[in-house]
């Protein structure tokens, strides 16, 4: 049995995958993908012919199944194309056709999983990560910097629509990260069905070593990124090795933030609790992709209803 997970990012994949590489029911492929997930990326833009990437299709190394329960397939890169990186719209669409067409041609009797998280969490994950891979901007400026590919992310309908069309709409499960995390016993029963698995322990987030940081954790380690960089701008000179020396020092922020928490900086440095609320025209583009792309699928899919209804609540509440 085949099973091919698709993310979307900041919805548990890692977590999942250190899980899935450590099970004896699961045969896991997962760095092996990372190639060809890398090459269309590279391909979307050189407009190189596509048959090339079916070359680097993971199956040299084979799949240890003796004993296993299912063959786990496992990207969130295969979601489609990552923020940052100013890709149109078309090629999202484009690069989620390659993905889906290149899996059928090696796996076409597979069930596919995409783990959906609520789109307010999700928008404040992916600012906070961006924070930490060394960026200094507020939360305004990075929804409007990255709203396209944000915007794109939220365009459900026209991931389902690819992944449907090459394995069946029957084979797509779109399932709540949320219910993984606050009802593990009970998500792992549905999700075995969903895969008509007998139950066994398959889906499980592992606990990481370091949490997470907050919102206003994310704020200091923004602070202490503005500051550093702010020295080399007196002197051009120590440009290059300053900007080595503050990645250092970010990761030794955050790694002391995720550790300790924030405690001893919060009484010396003020900082927000809460993200601030975005304009009208933001709000305004968010919620129509939402109503016209993203929720819609989740209606059309077998999902939660509890967990759609509080993500409907969330984006009224957020962006209403």
């Amino acid at each position: 049995m085949n099973l091919i997970h698709i993310g979307m990012p900041k919805a548990g994949s890692t977590s999942l995958q250190n899980f899935w590489s450590r099970s004896d029911q699961v045969s896991l492929v997962w760095q092996d993908l990372e190639p060809l997930v890398n090459s269309v990326r590279k391909s979307i833009r050189s407009q190189e012919d596509p048959n090339q990437l079916l070359k680097l299709w993971p199956t040299k190394n084979g799949l240890n199944t003796e004993g296993k329960a299912i063959n786990i397939f496992s990207s969130e890169g295969l979601f489609g194309l990552p923020l940052s990186q100013r890709f149109t719209k078309d090629e999202v669409d484009y690069s989620r056709y390659l993905y889906a067409n290149i899996c059928r041609e090696f796996l076409p009797e597979s069930k596919i999983l995409i783990l959906i998280r609520n789109p307010y969490d999700w928008l404040k994950s992916i600012y906070i990560q961006s924070i930490q891979e060394g960026k200094n901007w507020g939360f305004v400026k990075f929804i409007n910097v990255e709203s396209d590919a944000i915007l794109e992310h939220f365009n459900l309908c026209a991931l389902v629509a690819h992944w449907s069309e090459a394995f069946g709409e029957q084979n797509i499960i779109i399932y709540p990260f949320e219910k993984l995390c606050l009802k593990p016993t009970e998500a792992n029963s549905e999700l075995c069905r969903a895969i008509s698995l007998h139950e066994q322990h398959i889906f499980s987030l592992q606990k990481q070593a370091n949490r997470s940081i907050s919102i206003e954790q994310a704020y200091l380690l923004r602070a202490l990124s503005v500051m550093n960089r702010s020295v080399a701008k007196y002197d051009s000179s120590l440009k290059s090795s300053f900007e080595k020396l503050n990645k250092e020092m970010r990761l030794l922020y955050r790694v002391a933030l995720q550790k300790s928490g924030s405690t001893a900086l919060h009484s010396r440095i003020e900082v927000p609790n809460r993200l601030p609320g975005l304009p009208a025209s933001i709000r305004e583009k968010l919620t129509h992709k939402l109503q016209q792309n993203f929720f819609p699928a989740l209606c059309a899919s077998q999902f939660d209803v509890p967990t759609l209804a509080y993500y409907q609540e969330q984006v009224n509440r957020h962006f209403d």
